[in-house]
């Protein structure tokens, strides 16, 4: 019971913090796609804990779309903020060349382990074509607050990808026989 409470309380307080933000949005704060970007996440990863009897690639596919999207509409939020022009042709083909790399791994190499790579790294890609190119110049506390977590964020993604990659975790088994 309780690590069901564990798993599912990531996806629950995303997707609640992404309502809570557009409904300040409704209330003249420039929140909407914050709060649409986190909703997408919370329920592509909730989407994760739902367990089905037997494989579909459809499934995972649909999470990281969510995923991949509701990143890519965080990273927007983050450009209006940095007034960073949104580039939303390059942002679509990194989606898409991720979920392509994601379906290919899912059915050639039948490896949700490439699977949950391809999308780590567009996500990772995501986060570092809008992080390089803000300007560190004098900025406000909550800018450099904002900076720090996007910073982390792709830190954490990073050392995730490091250890789907790492030698000593191939030999446990993450294919879907």
């Amino acid at each position: 019971m309780l690590t069901a409470a564990l798993e599912w309380s990531v996806p629950i307080l995303l997707f609640l913090c992404g309502i809570a933000l557009i409904v300040a949005a409704k209330m003249n704060a420039t929140t909407i796609k914050w709060g649409v970007g986190l909703c997408l996440l919370g329920v592509g990863y909730s989407l994760m804990l739902i367990r089905t009897e037997s494989f579909s690639a459809i499934k995972p596919l649909g999470e990281d779309l969510l995923i991949l999207s509701g990143i890519a509409i965080c990273c927007h939020a983050f450009a209006s903020k940095f007034k960073l022009r949104v580039l939303s042709i390059f942002d679509a083909l990194i989606v898409l060349l991720a979920l392509a790399a994601a379906a290919f791994s899912l059915f050639y190499f039948q490896s949700i382990r490439l699977e949950s790579l391809s999308v780590l790294t567009g996500c990772a890609v995501l986060l570092i074509l809008y992080l390089s190119r803000v300007k560190f110049g004098m900025r406000t506390a909550s800018e450099w607050i904002l900076i720090s977590v996007f910073s982390f964020a792709l830190v954490c993604l990073l050392m995730q990808a490091v250890e789907y990659i790492c030698p000593r975790r191939r030999s446990q088994s993450w294919s879907m026989e």
